[in-house]
């Protein structure tokens, strides 16, 4: 086994700002000897992480994710409270997840699943068009993604549930 020393900012304690030490930390990087697959291990959380469900992201999008993590939209922290129940969804759900250069707001990486919660800004013509071409960037890694309002979430739980239960089924049967 070949061990060499990485950075790789997921390892990154609750609140990484406030530590500037901890920033840099290096932690050991353990081939897997796969070819698609890397793993690292978490000195501070000690569990194997997969790379690969980052797509490329680098550490200034991880610390941005760890930002939008602490301040999440009251629709944002409704459906998050939801996704969380495995006994449901039957899948993991993460929350701010990183992928390429873009920061989605729910990612399940067994069904490559991108859940948005869209706020009013996202009806303006200029923002349309922006969200749009994420999707696609995003849709080039072969992930699905679901978008819902604020009002939707907010509003009518069930159906955003009944939704997202129709999605992981129709994937699962794939």
């Amino acid at each position: 086994m070949v061990i060499n020393k990485v950075t790789f900012p997921i390892c990154l304690p609750q609140n990484p700002l406030k530590d500037e030490k901890l920033k840099n930390q290096h932690v050991p990087f353990r081939d897997s000897g796969q070819k698609h697959v890397d793993f690292e291990i978490c000195q501070s959380r000690m569990r194997v992480i997969e790379r690969n469900m980052f797509y490329g992201a680098n550490k200034k999008i991880f610390l941005r994710a760890v930002e939008l993590r602490n301040n999440m939209t009251p629709a944002e922290q409704l459906l998050w409270q939801e996704l969380r129940k495995k006994e449901i969804f039957k899948v993991r759900f993460k929350r701010q997840h990183p992928i390429g250069i873009f920061i989605v707001d729910f990612y399940c990486h067994k069904l490559k699943l991108v859940i948005e919660v869209d706020g009013d800004i996202h009806l303006r013509e200029d923002i349309k068009e922006h969200d749009d071409g994420r999707s696609a960037d995003i849709k080039n890694f072969g992930i699905r993604i679901l978008r819902f309002t604020n009002r939707e979430v907010l509003e009518n739980m069930e159906m955003v549930k009944k939704q997202i239960l129709d999605e992981i089924n129709s994937v699962s049967l794939l």
